[in-house]
């Protein structure tokens, strides 16, 4: 409802740059239906570039609050916990105007109000973060996707990946070689930071003036 053309841009940027990636699932399944495994990084200087981008989230099957955070060049407000991601999307699927709030919701929506969210003159809400409703968020997926680029870029992610795997594997303990792919694939996630690196450097991206109440990043997905 209230995004600026630069948080959309960024938000944009940011998901196509996730989209690149081979798949790598079933490789560390877990007991509960998770799918990670470990991995370690040595410390070094080699790289004086900032390379490090995050991307986590709270919520459950029904709603999803989501943030991509640039450590040392924007730090976005904070997360919602699960309380408050439950709140903010009954507020999403039943278009809830703030009059309609118990006391209890007043209380929850006291530490929305103003980051996440605000209420016009009536007592509409109005968000503050990108809203993603029943599957548009796959929609907006498939369009990044329909991109005439998109196809050529992916084909040389998966080029550069399998010289990364190659590398790897010819330093590293045969052991690891049947997951080579998992550790390959992590490594290249660095790329996503560097992809933003040049889209701010070439003015593209901006920084807002306020990066410590920035929504930059965020999205919720509703279902």
């Amino acid at each position: 409802d209230n995004i600026s053309d630069n948080e959309f841009k960024w938000l944009i940027v940011t998901m196509a740059s996730d989209l690149f990636f081979d798949t790598i699932s079933n490789i560390f399944k877990r007991k509960d239906g998770g799918d990670w495994g470990y991995v370690g990084f040595e410390q070094h200087n080699l790289i004086s570039e900032n390379i490090h981008m995050w991307h986590n989230g709270t919520g459950n099957n029904s709603a999803m609050f989501r943030r991509y955070s640039y450590p040392g060049l924007l730090n976005s407000c904070n997360l919602l916990d699960m309380n408050y991601t439950s709140f903010f999307a009954d507020i999403v699927k039943n278009n809830r105007n703030i009059n309609s709030f118990m006391e209890s919701e007043k209380i929850l929506w006291a530490k929305i109000d103003g980051w996440y969210a605000h209420t016009d003159e009536n007592g509409n809400i109005i968000f503050d973060v990108a809203i993603f409703k029943n599957g548009s968020y796959d929609k907006m997926v498939d369009i990044i996707k329909s991109h005439v680029k998109f196809e050529t870029l992916q084909e040389k992610y998966s080029a550069l990946t399998k010289e990364v795997m190659e590398i790897i594997k010819k330093y590293s303990n045969p052991v690891i070689n049947d997951t080579i792919n998992y550790y390959a694939t992590m490594f290249m996630y660095d790329t996503r930071r560097l992809i933003i690196n040049d889209e701010v450097e070439a003015g593209r991206l901006i920084i807002p003036e306020n990066p410590e109440k920035s929504n930059i990043g965020m999205y919720v997905t509703v279902y």
